[in-house]
């Protein structure tokens, strides 16, 4: 109890010293207890849309709410606007903008009325979406029993696994294009491959097979489509698109 008493009244003696601020050969000192005090920064605004984001970014240049210019940081899927560097080298970020996405389940396995919901809602409707929901749709899990009896005994065997209906009528390449929505609305949907695999129990899995290039397509998309948007305002310097 004694410890933390003296504790106090020594951090109380510290607390009432006078501050001294020295300028020696162009290096600043500091004697006594000094805390930075820091800026006054602007909570950032959260949207799902590009244009939202054009707007918002013409909005606050023609107010000259912050310091100019602003950095646009551009990703796959999310775009980050900062202001320019303040007297003490910090940035407000203003903005965060992610689209709005629906889940799609990849590298999972699915039953087929699952799978074929998600293609046909998380998926741009293309013909190889329509060949694929095709061939999909005809799959079909099979038990059969047969009975084989010769007068002498009874011979029964099972058969069982994933066939499909009307196997004359379609050829099944496992490497399929699709464009599922990964990215910013109003942009076209980056196409890419994936890998249909199927297994016994009627069970459906997409697996990615492209190594992630979709995602430098759908940055240069989304960096093409603000460069145009922000033209004028790139033009003459107030901001700067990286990405």
């Amino acid at each position: 109890m004694l410890k933390e008493a003296l504790q106090y009244v020594a951090r109380l003696a510290t607390d009432s010293q006078e501050i001294i601020v020295k300028d020696i050969n162009g290096e600043t000192y500091v004697k006594g207890d000094a805390h930075r005090i820091p800026t006054d920064m602007a909570s950032k605004m959260r949207l799902n849309s590009l244009d939202s984001t054009v707007d918002y970014i013409k909005d606050c240049i023609s107010g000259c709410k912050f310091v100019l210019p602003y950095v646009v940081n551009v990703g796959y899927k999310e775009i980050d606007v900062y202001s320019g560097l303040n007297e003490r080298l910090e940035r407000n970020v203003l903005i965060e903008t992610t689209p709005l996405l629906p889940r799609i389940s990849f590298d999972h396995w699915m039953d087929m009325e699952s799978f074929v919901i998600q293609l046909k809602t998380c998926f741009v409707e293309t013909d190889n979406l329509n060949k694929l929901v095709a061939i999909v749709s005809s799959i079909t899990d099979e038990s059969k029993v047969s009975m084989e009896d010769d007068g002498f005994g009874l011979k029964v065997s099972q058969v069982s696994g994933t066939t499909i209906k009307k196997p004359e009528e379609f050829q099944i390449n496992p490497i399929v294009r699709l464009a599922p929505y990964r990215t910013f609305t109003e942009l076209t949907q980056p196409e890419s491959r994936f890998l249909l695999r199927v297994r016994d129990g009627g069970k459906m899995a997409l697996y990615e097979a492209d190594g992630g290039m979709w995602k430098l397509e759908a940055q240069r998309n989304t960096s093409d489509y603000l460069r145009e948007a922000l033209a004028e305002e790139i033009a003459n310097g107030t901001v700067v698109v990286v990405g």
